[in-house]
């Protein structure tokens, strides 16, 4: 059973109806402070043991968060090709412990064991979405410490609303939460 970390950020996720979606995930992909934290966020977690993925759909954001984190991290997104990738996530049982991956990609399909911590790095409001990411992180794994969900919770009415609905999900999922 994971333990969810809720972490209030206070970045502002912008609200308005006028303001399209992917207006609004770019304003928090894009702001360098957002950034800054997740990289620390996932060298934390990776400090203290664990295998972490981060996920978002937001492939510059993935690429910058994992050149802030340096050397511990790699990242599989579309463009990276698919004879590419194997080779890319062999190296989370190797020498490296964080992975910068989209959505897209880790909501099915992959299948690293081996992975404890997932960090949600976009905002997620569907319920089966968030059941295929936390899948990615909930498997059996020798030795492998108990999974953590990083859930970052954003300043704003929208960001509030699906913070709530998540932190119901985990509720109802009986998964342990504290908050950070």
């Amino acid at each position: 059973v994971p333990k969810v970390n809720v972490v209030k950020s206070g970045i502002r996720f912008p609200d308005g109806a006028k303001t399209p979606w992917a207006a609004r995930i770019n304003a928090v992909a894009y702001n360098w402070e957002y950034q800054n934290m997740i990289a620390l966020l996932a060298a934390k977690y990776a400090a203290q043991g664990h295998k972490v993925l981060v996920v978002s759909d937001r492939v510059d954001f993935l690429k910058n968060c994992a050149k802030l984190t340096g050397d511990n991290a790699v990242y599989v997104t579309g463009d990276i090709p698919h004879e590419e990738r194997p080779d890319i996530l062999q190296q989370i049982y190797e020498d490296k412990d964080i992975l910068y991956g989209t959505q897209s990609i880790f909501s099915e399909g992959i299948s690293l064991n081996i992975l404890s911590c997932l960090i949600l790095a976009t905002p997620v409001n569907n319920e089966p979405l968030l059941t295929q990411l936390i899948g990615r992180v909930i498997r059996d794994y020798e030795g492998k410490q108990q999974p953590a969900i990083v859930d970052i919770n954003l300043i704003g009415k929208t960001a509030k609303r699906q913070a709530s609905q998540r932190l119901g999900y985990y509720i109802k999922q009986g998964y342990e939460i504290s908050t950070l």
